[in-house]
């Protein structure tokens, strides 16, 4: 698709929007979505058909956006640590352990054949070997317009029409808001206070979840 098309169609759907008064922070994030062609997501008629068999994911945090989605990843890195620090969603015993997350074992990668690779920017292994092998879908968690939670809203659309399964990512997200909503009114009687949340890492140490965190958007009276 050429890129003045592209454009023609993101004007359009911007006016569609503003016409009808529209503006959510909803209807936003989709009109992000409809212009990544800014960033690698994009979708263009030269883009080879991706496999939803074949996904491979390098990173923990595009393993639970693919799995938002309802798709299970034919490979992810270090699995044994994501069933020790992520835990849920919990991975399939069939998924493939392809190494670390930093150095994945490439010619295992090969053998697997993948559709696209998922990987985090700033995080991972050099994007141009994995190339060679399939396209690569990357998101970050963070950068200086998008708080973690927006940034992880953006990117699962992003995912979504990647994959064409955009209404599978907006049904996510509806029922994400209303269990955020039901949790809002659990905490109400701690609203005046301020809430600590830490997750204990052993007998020693705990990770605390302060201002930057992705915590701190959905709580912005946590600590």
């Amino acid at each position: 698709m050429h890129n003045t098309t592209k454009i023609g169609m993101i004007i359009i759907t911007f006016l569609m929007i503003g016409l009808s008064g529209a503006f959510s922070r909803r209807n936003l994030l989709k009109l992000a979505a409809l212009s990544p062609w800014l960033t690698s997501g994009f979708v263009s008629a030269s883009d080879p058909i991706v496999s939803l068999e074949r996904i491979i994911a390098l990173e923990w945090r595009p393993v639970e956006l693919l799995m938002a989605l309802g798709i299970t990843p034919l490979a992810v890195a270090e699995k044994g640590n994501y069933h020790r620090w992520v835990v849920e969603p919990a991975l399939s015993h069939c998924v493939i352990d392809v190494g670390l997350r930093n150095e994945p074992n490439m010619e295992l990668l090969q053998r697997l054949n993948p559709s696209l690779f998922l990987v985090s920017q700033g995080f991972g292994p050099d994007i141009e070997p994995l190339t060679r092998l399939a396209p690569c879908f990357a998101s970050g968690f963070r950068d200086a317009q998008h708080q973690p939670l927006d940034a992880a809203r953006r990117d699962l659309l992003l995912l979504g029409q990647r994959l064409n399964l955009m209404h599978v990512a907006e049904q996510h997200l509806l029922e994400f808001d209303r269990e955020l909503d039901i949790l809002a009114q659990r905490l109400r009687a701690y609203s005046p206070r301020p809430l600590l949340l830490f997750s204990l890492l052993d007998s020693r140490r705990a990770l605390v979840m302060g201002h930057n965190s992705l915590f701190k958007t959905c709580s912005p009276g946590s600590a």
